[in-house]
């Protein structure tokens, strides 16, 4: 078993040598791929860890902090999440505690307008890297076959050098092709999961900064 791995990465390895067929649409898809998991590991980090937090605790603090007039508090509980999406909003609105209806309205959206932008930014990218990677996995793919196909209807060839040739060409189109897959499932897996925690986090900003808005104009009245 061990053998087989190790004859596999061997085989795979020299895929990428200047010699093998189609070692130019392998490399290809290997620099996106690397491009990918660099843009994945940020989205990451921002998406899951810095933007994302419990809403609805986070927003009965809040609740609790208006009704008791404690606004000051409440902004400081937003500056605790300073790169979180709802209290990057919240705050907004609660620094224009006191006035308006409309101006609160207004402040709240200008910070939804800043902040929506930053959380769909790159993950288009993850996703155009899953669509070409398969395409450049099929590109190399048609080149191996390509390749084997003129080596069989070379009636000039020497049996061994047609076998050789078709071998080649065969093994330079699995390896393209799996290398394409490999580098676009998890781009493809990514970019679905990145988009719905991107529409979770938008669905809590659209309820609770109506519910934020009503609480302080409330308070005019």
């Amino acid at each position: 078993m061990i053998g087989e791995l190790m004859h596999f990465l061997s085989t795979y390895a020299h895929g990428y040598t200047p010699a093998a067929e189609g070692f130019v649409f392998l490399w290809f898809t290997l620099i996106s791929g690397i491009v990918g998991v660099v843009l994945v590991v940020e989205r990451w980090n921002y998406l899951i860890k810095r933007a994302s937090i419990n809403s609805q605790r986070f927003m009965l603090e809040v609740t609790k902090m208006i009704s008791t007039n404690k606004i000051d508090k409440a902004i400081e509980l937003c500056d605790a999440e300073p790169e979180a999406a709802l209290p990057r909003i919240c705050k907004r609105g609660l620094q224009h505690a006191g006035t308006d209806a409309r101006t609160i309205q207004t402040a709240v959206d200008e910070a939804t307008l800043e902040v929506l932008p930053l959380l769909g930014k790159r993950v288009g990218f993850i996703g155009m890297i899953g669509q070409t990677a398969t395409l450049l996995g099929l590109l190399g793919t048609v080149y191996g076959l390509i390749k084997s196909f003129n080596a069989l209807g070379d009636p000039n060839l020497d049996p061994a050098l047609k076998g050789s040739m078709l071998a080649g060409g065969i093994a330079a189109a699995l390896l393209c092709t799996m290398t394409g897959l490999m580098v676009a499932v998890p781009m493809i897996v990514a970019n679905s999961t990145f988009r719905e925690k991107i529409t979770e986090i938008t669905d809590d900003i659209d309820e609770y900064s109506v519910k934020l808005i009503n609480m302080l104009a409330a308070r005019t009245k």
